[in-house]
């Protein structure tokens, strides 16, 4: 389980570079068989209002697919939030968010928030991940409640499976990881 979270790690850290449109964190491949790309994750979501008024809850149905040959045991999704008109480290100011945990059937809270926007959820560490075929759909539920505080105008957000690591046919780990492509969806907010 420890290689497993060593080597979601090592991915999740490729994948934000990638997003950010920087090399820094991924490792240098000097030959053809270090870490690489060998599959995409896909992703798409339904509940995403025009409009919101404050107040309001979004309940965000996220669905993803990764067409790779391994499985893909998940631990973790990432949701950001960020709206241009709100400070840099102020973007969740008056919202709260929740997703449903798949195994417990829970509304559990994020294990990590960070004021700019990016929101972690996690399955704890004593349990294994959700494990997800090759070319099968997974689906994850996430809440978000824009309180009274919260800035108005156009927020964007995106969500997808962060947290991974890749099994092989024989339940091994493998280094490699996935590409996953950002998907914004954009909403406004109104009083």
């Amino acid at each position: 389980m420890k290689n497993r979270r060593k080597h979601a790690a090592l991915a999740a850290a490729v994948t934000l570079s990638a997003l950010a449109g920087t090399t820094a964190a991924a490792p240098a491949r000097t030959h053809a068989t270090g870490p690489h790309a060998v599959g995409t994750v896909r992703t798409t979501q339904y509940g995403v209002p025009r409009t919101l008024k404050r107040g309001g809850t979004i309940t965000l149905s996220i669905w993803y697919r990764q067409n790779s040959r391994y499985t893909m045991e998940v631990y973790g999704y990432d949701l950001g939030l960020w709206n241009f008109a709100a400070p840099g480290f102020g973007q969740l100011k008056g919202i709260t968010t929740t997703f449903l945990d798949p195994v417990t059937g829970k509304w559990e809270k994020p294990r990590y928030a960070d004021p700019n926007g990016s929101i972690v959820f996690e399955v704890p560490l004593n349990r294994p991940g959700f494990m997800l075929k090759p070319n099968a759909l997974g689906h994850v539920l996430m809440r978000i409640t824009f309180g009274k505080t919260a800035h108005l105008g156009t927020w964007h957000q995106d969500a997808y499976p962060a947290s991974y690591s890749l099994v092989n046919s024989k339940n091994a780990d493998d280094p490699d990881y996935l590409d996953i492509p950002s998907k914004n969806f954009t909403f406004t907010l109104v009083k």
